[in-house]
């Protein structure tokens, strides 16, 4: 097998579970009934930041309204997905709901921009290291493609910070990794130096820190290294659990996920139970 091109994303979702790597980037299964309702909110809070910096580098204008001005239409954008479904078990109930929260969201995205002081003579936002033809080498195994969503600096020759924003809380979307390997593909192809790099969990307003040594530059480029060998080798053995495959796209087709597993053991107990002498008949059974 040739070396695969990789993202932090590839990367993640082979660290949670090779099987799900396997049928995203090596067969390209579909995943026709995958669920995006969770990933409107970051994908309107992206987008916003994205424009606000578009203005601010190609005008150079500081101009905090962008937020305002485009959430109607951004947010539109994306909720009027077939593949987004709100409802008691998503992040809101209604689009009305919905628009308010993330409203909101978006307003904490912006006072953490403002009180990090993110908006410097540098910024970078939503910028790509490379691509699927043409990846970004970062070693003689890593060939990457993606990006943080800022890098700020006062100037290219100093040091500067890079931040990836977050929808999610949950420390199971956080991975210092992902930062490391942002600040790896910034020294490498633009050649400046990341002091430090973190997370903005805006539903939350916390902020996570990290700050960028060699080595945890090192203990990336290691991490990220020995999962390209594995997918070499052709590892691709499922290692499903409660939490990653809920997340998984392929969690309603995949022969290996907790949550099919799940229910054919309670119809296989099913089976058992009518092949024993019961005092009662199966229909009278309480649903399980």
């Amino acid at each position: 097998m040739d070396i695969p091109i990789i993202s932090y994303s590839s990367l993640n979702n082979y660290a949670q579970c090779p099987y799900r790597y396997y049928l995203k980037y090596i067969v390209h299964e579909s995943a026709e009934t995958a669920d995006f309702t969770g990933a409107v909110p970051g994908n309107v809070s992206h987008k916003l930041a994205e424009l606000f910096f578009k203005k601010k580098n190609e005008e150079g204008l500081v101009d905090f309204n962008v937020f305002d001005e485009h959430f109607d239409r951004v947010f539109k954008s994306y909720i009027k997905s077939p593949n987004v479904s709100l409802g008691p078990n998503a992040f809101a109930s209604n689009v009305t709901q919905a628009k308010a929260k993330i409203k909101v969201w978006t307003e904490n995205l912006v006072d953490m921009i403002k009180n990090h002081g993110l908006v410097k003579p540098v910024t970078i936002s939503e910028f790509r290291f490379g691509s699927r033809k043409n990846p970004l080498q970062l070693t003689d195994k890593l060939y990457f493609t993606g990006g943080p969503d800022i890098f700020s600096a006062e100037s290219m020759s100093s040091p500067g910070v890079l931040v990836d924003f977050k929808a999610s809380d949950s420390t199971f979307h956080i991975n210092e990794k992902q930062i490391f390997l942002y600040a790896l593909a910034l020294q490498k192809d633009l050649n400046v130096t990341v002091s430090m790099a973190g997370f903005f969990l805006f539903k939350s307003r916390d902020a996570i820190w990290k700050k960028v040594t060699e080595e945890r530059l090192a203990e990336t480029v290691a991490w990220a290294e020995a999962i390209v060998d594995n997918i070499m080798r052709e590892n691709f053995d499922a290692s499903p659990s409660r939490h990653a495959c809920h997340l998984c796209d392929f969690k309603k087709i995949c022969k290996h996920s907790s949550f099919i597993v799940k229910k054919k053991s309670l119809l296989k107990s099913v089976v058992e139970l009518k092949s024993e002498n019961l005092d009662f008949q199966i229909q009278d059974m309480p649903d399980l």
